[in-house]
This record gives C-alpha cells, structure tokens and sequence, in this order.
C-alpha cells in the first residue's frame, strides 16, 4: 500500500480498490484497510462504500463501479491506479471481450511484494517511477467499427474524435462510452493483474435500483474545480436539437440526449432524431442504443448512463451538453441528494421558449411533414398484426404515434372502402397533434415548475420568430442567428469564463 500511495502521490494519481472484501464498510483491521493518515489525502474509490454487510459484490459490480470510478478519475485528469488482490475481479475487467479494455487503454503493471522484498531507501522507488514515466500519456483518437475488436497494434477509440478528423457520428452508451486510448496503472499486492477500462457493454451496465450507487461517480473533486455541463430544455418541436449542435460546434461539445423515448433504436421519424447529416459530426451519447422495443428506460437507467457520458466527455476535454424533452429525467439527476449533482458540476440551463398558438400550429405541420417522410409506413412495422393487447405503457410503444394508430392499423385490411379508410387515417393523424399539443402543455408546466418552485437559474430564449410563417427561409435562418444563436453563444460563453 505504501508503494502505491508513493506513486499516486508522484503522479497526481487517483486509487481504485479491487479488494472485493475491502469494498464493505467495518471490519477496517480484519480486511487491513489502509488508514485516512496512511492514505495522506490521496483520492481512494470502492473502499468502504457498500452498507448492506450481507450484500453480495459480485465481478460484474465490480466492474461496472469501478468503470465509473476511472472515468470520474479521467474527468479530474489523474492518473488510474487499480489495487488490491482480487486478481479474479481484475482480471475480468481486463480479460472479458466485451469490455475491450486493451483497444482502448495501456497498462503497466507492478507486483508490489518485489518492491517491498527490496527497498533500503527512497532511490529504490525509481525504477517503479520510471516504468510509469516511459509510457506514452495518450494516443490520437480514431474511429473503431461497431462489434469489432480493433487490433492491439493499433488503438482505436469509438467516441472522442480528433477535431481535425470528421467523424462518423456513433450513438448509444455500447458504442459511445468507450473513451480515447489512454495509459492505465496498475498494482497489485502480492502478485500479479491486469486492471481496467470503460464500458462498452451493457453487460456491465446492469440496471440501477439502488441510487446510493453514484456515489462512486460523485465522489468530490479534490481540487474543488467544478466541470461545467450546459443543458438546453424546452417543449417538443423548439428547437433544441438545432442549438445544441450549433453550440458543440463552437465549444468543442458533445451531446447526451435525454429524450427517454430517442433513447430506443427504431422509429427514428416517429421520435424525431436528429439524422447524421443534421449531427454534422457531433458525438451524440444514448441516442438510439437501446435495443429492447419492450425495455423499460427509468429514471435511475438514465441518471447512471447520463453521469458516465459526462464523465467522458469531461475526460474527452470537452463540453458536456444535455439536450431533450423528458425534464423529469433531467430533474434526478440534477436534484437528487444522492447524486450530489451541483457539488460536482456548474449547470447552465438554456430553455427555448415558442408562442404557443406558434407551437401548436408548428407541431400540426411538422406532424404532416413526418407523415410525407413515412411516419405510417414507420410504425406499421412496429404494430403486430394479430396481438390482442399491445402494451404501449412501456418501452418504444410510448412513442407518440404508436397508440394513435393502432386502430387503424387493426381494420384498414377489412375496409374496402378508401375514403372511409382514409377518414380513419386522417383521425388517428389528428390525434397524434393532439397529443403532441398535451405532451407541450406538461412540458411546459415541469419546466415552470423548476424555474419557480425549485429556483433553477434558466435563460429563457423565445425562439418564436424562427416558426412564424411569414418568414421566408433566408429571413429564418437570419433570424435563428440573431434571436436565438447569437444570445445563446453569449451565455454560454460567459458562463465557460466564469470561474
């Protein structure tokens, strides 16, 4: 333990325990935990944190803590060091292909008993500081192809990209949370093992019940430097998509949806995401990476994959901003006492505001336009002919659209008659707008309610000109830029500079 506190302490390092017994809190001299004086400060993760003394810590929670725990180390620009003797756990952290540790991280690993066998003084920590000094601190990012292991020669990295490479825009916490190739640390006490990386499968992603869990994400930056993250909120159809593209363009951001419903693969017109070509190469994280139509997506799912997204980001160097319609989502994770969300973070909430006579009419033709784009077609190949009871409470089904059209979908084959047909059609489209219109009006009504019952600072941009009709293309997208680009690049700005 000594060796390793004397490397943490050289190297701005930060100290991941592997000891799964150690991961318990009590018995401190049984399980031979290091003491706060012997730790001297040093920043130690997964020591000590698990309450419930009959509750199994099991490899695969291991990993997925401690995956959590080097990405929050990356975010504070330290280096990882992995400890302890649990070689079984390590070693599935390391091993398990799923998890491609060696694509995207280099290792150094050091048996700690041959060090302790020989040091007669200080000069003797050397060549253990040496071995750490020779390795390269980072290699350039590139792109990796989905569900292939790059190989070992050549690291690759699936999130991250160069500025100076254009980007093949990847989505999803499988392929999106995998971080730049970067040097790792390793030590073990009394023998040999590998160590770790990020997550790149949901295998170790299991679903979050407990909340208490982040603590381990959040544990408090030893320099009190908070990382700022910029979330755009506002109703469906607002504009936010467009602004948080523009604004990872001009910041060097990355963007994390917290759409609960684009979070699904599939139905890509129905739930409106944002194409690739309108991404302009922008990393997008959770975006359509879900794929279980029938999957629940909860509150505590996205809060655990939305703070791993931001951590790497942060790691990336670059600006983590939250965009989406499902502000109850974004309210966990930023009010929840557990989380400890502002003790880590500075937010800046942007919220795009619309006339809503403006909304409601824009919601009514961007409904047509989705259904000229193929919205019917789109989500016939959701409906299951047949199946007596859909459920559309859970999962992709709760996509607006989904429910509305299930009538229709259920007789058009028995109606012979078009215009009784199309009458049913042109029903089941109007009721989408309906429900469109009701799904702003509670937007609407959450964000107030953040504003002025929980007091969260938000600058209020009204982007209604931008949807008004008697504009001509060229005058919106001027207008987009004066009214809504230029005010919003402003206060981002400032809030970047702010210390």
């Amino acid at each position: 333990m000594s060796l390793i506190i004397d490397l943490a302490t050289r190297f701005s390092g930060e100290i991941v325990n592997s000891d799964k017994i150690q991961a318990y809190k009590g018995l401190d001299i049984a399980t031979n935990k290091a003491t706060e004086a012997k730790r001297r400060g040093v920043p130690h993760y997964l020591l000590g944190f698990l309450e419930d003394p009959e509750e199994d810590f099991i490899i695969q929670d291991f990993c997925h803590h401690a995956l959590m725990a080097i990405n929050q180390i990356i975010a504070n620009g330290h280096i990882q060091i992995v400890i302890r003797g649990s070689n079984t756990y390590i070693e599935a952290l390391i091993e398990d292909l799923p998890i491609k540790f060696r694509a995207n991280f280099d290792c150094c690993f050091e048996t700690a008993q041959w060090y302790y066998d020989r040091l007669q003084n200080v000069d003797d920590l050397y060549p253990a500081l040496g071995a750490l000094d020779n390795m390269p601190d980072e290699y350039e990012d590139e792109r990796t192809t989905d569900n292939l292991t790059p190989p070992r020669s050549k690291p690759t990295s699936a999130v991250g990209p160069s500025r100076t490479a254009t980007p093949t825009p990847t989505t999803g916490v499988a392929n999106v949370l995998t971080p730049p190739r970067r040097c790792f640390r390793a030590g073990t006490v009394g023998g040999t093992g590998p160590c770790s990386t990020t997550i790149s499968t949901s295998r170790y992603c299991p679903r979050v019940t407990n909340m208490n869990s982040y603590s381990v994400i959040t544990s408090p930056n030893p320099n009190n430097n908070k990382k700022k993250v910029v979330f755009i909120m506002g109703a469906t159809n607002t504009g936010k998509t467009k602004l948080s593209i523009d604004l990872a363009t001009q910041f060097s951001g990355e963007i994390i949806n917290s759409d609960k419903i684009q979070a699904y693969k599939g139905l890509d017109i129905a739930t409106n995401k944002a194409t690739e070509a309108e991404r302009h190469g922008v990393p997008h994280y959770l975006l359509a990476f879900l794929e279980d139509p029938k999957e629940d997506y909860t509150v505590q799912d996205f809060c655990h994959h939305a703070l791993m997204a931001i951590n790497q980001i942060i790691a990336n160097k670059n600006i983590p901003i939250v965009v989406g319609g499902s502000n109850t989502y974004v309210e966990a994770l930023i009010e929840d006492p557990r989380i400890k969300f502002r003790t880590n973070f500075d937010c800046c909430f942007i919220w795009m505001d619309v006339s809503l006579p403006v909304l409601y009419k824009n919601v009514g033709k961007r409904i047509d336009k989705m259904v000229d784009e193929g919205l019917v077609e789109e989500l016939r190949g959701m409906f299951v002919q047949g199946e007596k009871a859909i459920d559309y409470t859970r999962g992709i089904r709760r996509a607006i659209g989904a429910p509305e059209m299930d009538l229709y979908f259920r007789v058009e084959d028995r109606i012979k008659d078009e215009s009784i047909k199309k009458l049913l059609l042109n029903a089941a489209i109007q009721e989408m707008k309906d429900n469109t219109c009701k799904l702003v009006n509670s937007q609407l009504r959450k964000i107030q309610r953040l504003r002025n019952q929980l007091g969260w600072e938000m600058h209020r941009i009204d982007t209604t000109c931008v949807f008004e009709e008697r504009y001509d293309k060229l005058e919106v997208e001027d207008a987009w830029k004066k009214k809504v680009l230029k005010p919003s690049l402003g206060i981002v700005s400032d809030f970047l500079k702010k210390n």
